[in-house]
C-alpha cells in the first residue's frame, strides 16, 4: 500500500501565484494546494495541476469582514485538513492562527521545523 503524501496549503493574498514555483518544486513530495484572495487565479492554478481555494479579503479595517475571512479559512482548512499551512505574509499568518481552532488536525508552519529548498 502506497503511503499518502502530507498535504500543504500555500496561503496568500491576491499574489499567491508568486508561490507557483515553490509549489512545482514540492509537488513530488507533498500534496499541494493554494488559498488566495483572487478568484481569478483558479484557472492559473488548475492549469498547473493544483487546487485553488479563494476567500474574501478586505484591505480596510473592518472587523465583520475579518470575521468572514476567518470563517472562510476555517472552513477551507476543515475541508482540506492540511498537514502544513504556509502563510507568507503577516495578515494571512495571523488569520491562519485564529482559524485553526475548528481544524484540530491542522499544523501550522510556525510550529514545524524549517523546510529548506535548494535550487538545482
Amino acid at each position: 500500500m502506497a503511503m499518502s503524501k502530507a498535504s500543504v496549503v500555500i496561503l496568500g493574498g491576491p499574489d499567491v501565484d508568486a508561490r507557483l514555483e515553490l509549489m512545482r518544486r514540492l509537488r513530488d513530495s507533498f500534496e499541494m494546494s493554494a488559498a488566495g484572495s483572487s478568484p481569478t487565479l483558479r484557472e492559473r492554478f488548475s492549469a498547473e495541476g493544483f487546487n485553488y481555494h479563494s476567500y474574501s479579503l478586505s484591505r480596510r479595517i473592518n472587523p465583520l469582514s475579518d470575521l468572514l475571512t476567518l470563517g472562510q479559512l476555517a472552513s477551507t482548512f476543515q475541508k482540506l485538513k492540511p498537514s502544513i499551512v504556509h502563510a507568507f505574509d503577516a495578515e494571512r499568518a495571523e488569520a491562519t492562527h485564529y482559524s485553526q481552532k475548528p481544524c484540530n488536525s491542522c499544523s501550522l508552519a510556525q510550529h514545524l521545523p524549517l523546510l529548506t529548498i535548494q535550487s538545482a
